[in-house]
């Protein structure tokens, strides 16, 4: 567990990242850093690409976002700083995938949270997710960049038909797929004592409903939920890899 102190608030942080039961390599990757006292950052990436090119996608997201964090975190404008955190991401695998011709077409989600001064903003491509639980209620902050929530959207398909799509992974957005991406961004967002936020890639929530996550959420300690939420995947024979961050806000007795 990780504590870092802001003001009258404390961080505690638990992060888990594992293979699961049936693939042989994880391809997830997640980071979380402290570029001052009273900032956190955090982000959860899973790779795509075949042989190990997405466990190097997600790597070099994770990497290159700690690095620009922690040159340009006192920025005043959030917003553009996450937006323009993000373009630098996607060229920076575009770039590398450039250079060896193993890595060519890798690329990764990203979903990352940054929380200054208790003022918290999100970053987020792909169908890794975002959820912030506060006073009982949980919400899905990030939207899926996936064909089956572009369908759903339209009406061609309905929530049922969503559920078990076969096209279900099919992303319509990732950092270094395509020449232009548009990153889901929002700043601004109050953060309270009790708030936690979770941060997860697709392997935990295809196999733990919301109204799961929710019920879990009501466990009072972040390394006890961490624990939780990885044996439960374990125990359902998660078919992906499976990582999640949590950050939860508590006051400094």
């Amino acid at each position: 567990m990780t504590q870092r102190i802001a003001n009258n608030y404390q961080y505690s942080v638990h992060s888990f990242s594992e293979t699961g039961p049936v693939r042989t390599s994880n391809e997830d990757s997640t980071l979380i850093c402290y570029p001052e006292e009273n900032t956190v950052f955090a982000i959860v990436a899973d790779g795509i690409g075949g042989r190990n090119a997405g466990e190097v996608a997600s790597n070099i997201a994770c990497t290159a976002a700690r690095e620009y964090i922690t040159a340009y975190y006192s920025q005043r404008n959030v917003l553009r700083m996450l937006t323009q955190m993000m373009q630098h991401l996607h060229q920076t695998i575009q770039q590398a995938a450039g250079k060896n011709n193993a890595l060519e077409g890798m690329g990764t989600t990203a979903t990352a949270i940054f929380i200054r001064q208790q003022i918290a903003g999100y970053a987020h491509i792909g169908d890794s997710r975002l959820y912030h639980w506060r006073n009982g209620l949980l919400l899905q902050c990030t939207k899926d960049d996936t064909l089956v929530s572009q369908m759903l959207k339209e009406g061609l398909i309905n929530a049922s038909e969503a559920m078990d799509h076969p096209k279900s992974n099919v992303l319509t957005q990732s950092l270094g797929a395509g020449e232009h991406i548009t990153p889901q961004i929002s700043t601004g967002i109050p953060v309270k004592i009790g708030d936690r936020f979770f941060l997860c890639t697709d392997g935990v929530y295809n196999i733990l409903q919301q109204d799961e996550l929710k019920l879990l959420m009501q466990i009072q300690h972040t390394k006890r939920l961490a624990e939780s939420v990885k044996q439960i995947c374990l125990q359902r024979i998660a078919s992906d890899n499976f990582s999640g961050i949590i950050i939860q806000v508590d006051e400094i007795q």
